[in-house]
């Protein structure tokens, strides 16, 4: 339903959103399709650079265009299996959501997104994570989240020896 809602002739935003969000790498040929049309609105030329970026981790830079972005997925591409969820061109999953919110973009609006991302991931179970509170609130609980999103071997490595 993504593939075919980014083929209409102008992809809604929230179609484009969706594809990033999703993470499949087999949406990425259509995201680039739509950032190639001519006459693409400025806002929606920016939710595909964002799409592009969540599932790839490629960035475009300023004045980088379809051209460049394909060069870029044509190099990168090899590294991404079908039918795999990918964020920021890794594996998807709490610790690579986790790692985001802690070293990734800053705009509030994408950090709520990913908050809201890895609570739906975790069913919920991670803690509770805010965009809009301060800066130490956010890093204590960058902290819990980090410790309960390893792996249960991880965590226990981590424990070992612990009194």
């Amino acid at each position: 339903a993504v593939a075919a809602a980014l083929s209409a002739p102008l992809p809604t935003p929230d179609a484009v959103r969706a594809a990033g969000t999703l993470g499949h790498a087999d949406l990425v040929p259509a995201l680039l399709d739509t950032l190639d049309r001519d006459g693409l609105p400025v806002p929606l030329d920016a939710e595909v650079r964002l799409a592009f970026w969540k599932v790839t981790g490629l960035a475009l830079a300023e004045g980088d265009g379809a051209a460049q972005a394909r060069a870029a997925w044509k190099d990168a591409e090899p590294r991404f299996a079908p039918g795999r969820r990918y964020r920021a061109g890794q594996p998807f999953g709490p610790e690579v959501l986790v790692a985001l919110l802690r070293e990734g973009p800053s705009a509030r609006a994408v950090r709520h997104d990913l908050g809201f991302e890895l609570a739906v991931a975790t069913g919920s179970a991670a803690p509770r994570f805010n965009a809009y509170d301060s800066a130490a609130v956010q890093s204590r609980a960058l902290d819990h989240l980090a410790a309960g999103s390893r792996p249960p071997a991880a965590r226990a490595a981590a424990t070992e020896g612990a009194p």
